[in-house]
């Protein structure tokens, strides 16, 4: 049975993950398709979640709620540290310190606000996983985040990944 639903939840991903990427990425300054393309990642990121965690019916029903709204907070503050960045981009030009000061403190505050969620969540989850499902979490986070900013950068973006240069070669895969 086990052995089953992972068939499953690896079809769904490899189905999920195929429709996303087999479309071009769209501009993500826009933002519809902005918006498309965090619903296209946050799925395939849940269905890969369910994987690697190991989550129960009852887990999965209890821990992804409290989930997505921890998701829907980084996101707005995601959003929130592009505008200030986008800021910081303009104020650097004209070159106004009191400006360029009062917005890296503000950068700051959504960075720390960013991790407390991540804590936040991962604490008040006690309840339903295992202290080695938190764990697992945590590591996932961080592994997914490496990935996409791979894939970013493989498909043109802005940012480099982080360690590309030390290991020579690929970025981590989801299960790293």
């Amino acid at each position: 049975m086990r052995k089953r639903n992972g068939i499953i939840a690896g079809f769904l991903v490899l189905l999920v993950a195929g429709l996303a990427f087999s479309q071009p990425m769209p501009p993500m300054n826009d933002g519809p398709r902005r918006q498309q393309v965090r619903e296209r990642v946050r799925e395939i990121k849940m269905l890969k979640l369910m994987e690697v965690l190991q989550l129960s019916e009852d887990q999965s029903a209890r821990f992804f709620p409290r989930y997505r709204d921890a998701e829907d907070k980084i996101d707005a503050l995601n959003d929130e540290m592009e505008e200030v960045l986008n800021e910081l981009s303009e104020a650097s030009i004209d070159n106004s310190k009191k400006d360029i000061d009062a917005l890296i403190e503000r950068y700051s505050a959504l960075v720390k606000q960013q991790v407390d969620v991540q804590l936040e969540l991962v604490t008040s989850v006690a309840d339903i996983l295992s202290a080695k499902q938190r764990a697992g979490l945590i590591v996932f986070e961080r592994r997914f985040q490496n990935r996409l900013r791979d894939l970013k950068h493989e498909w043109g973006g802005d940012v480099p990944p982080p360690g590309r240069h030390r290991r020579g070669g690929g970025g981590p895969s989801w299960d790293e």
